[in-house]
């Protein structure tokens, strides 16, 4: 490329703004917002359940997390026996409605599974934290497993 064409695509506007614009959208897209943070969060503890990957099932969840009464490992027990008496074909969790205040989120969302060939929706209630290491962590899910048809 000659020196001219060269000086002529750093001084053209058209050329300036549109290489602003793909810089601005590639910064955008490595700066993860809390909302972001938190929706990977409840996609990887679908994963991880669905994999029967139970050790970073649990890494995923408060200290102090509680669901339904039962304190963490009580509460993945529970989660391992619903998994392994169902075999759900597929596992979703959806969250939507997310506040962020500081290290506290807010939110709805629903867990949705395939169960003996029909899929099964439960509406749920949660709250993220952050763990001292700045990750999201799940701290409590309110919501009941509807009976199955």
């Amino acid at each position: 490329m000659s020196l001219a064409l060269h000086r002529y695509f750093l001084r053209s506007p058209i050329i300036g703004t549109l290489f602003l614009i793909m810089l601005g959208i590639g910064l955008e897209r490595l700066i993860v917002t809390d909302k972001e943070a938190i929706e990977e969060v409840g996609q990887a503890l679908a994963r991880t359940a669905g994999s029967e990957q139970w050790e970073a099932f649990e890494a995923l969840l408060h200290p102090e997390f509680e669901y339904g009464g039962r304190k963490r490992p009580e509460a993945v027990a529970h989660v391992r026996g619903l998994v392994r008496k169902y075999r759900p074909i597929s596992l979703e969790i959806s969250l939507y409605g997310l506040e962020v205040e500081g290290d506290q989120a807010t939110g709805s969302g629903k867990v949705s599974a395939v169960v003996y060939g029909r899929p099964q929706q439960l509406r749920i209630e949660v709250v993220f934290e952050r763990g001292e290491d700045g990750a999201w962590l799940l701290r409590s899910v309110e919501g009941s497993v509807p009976a199955l048809r």
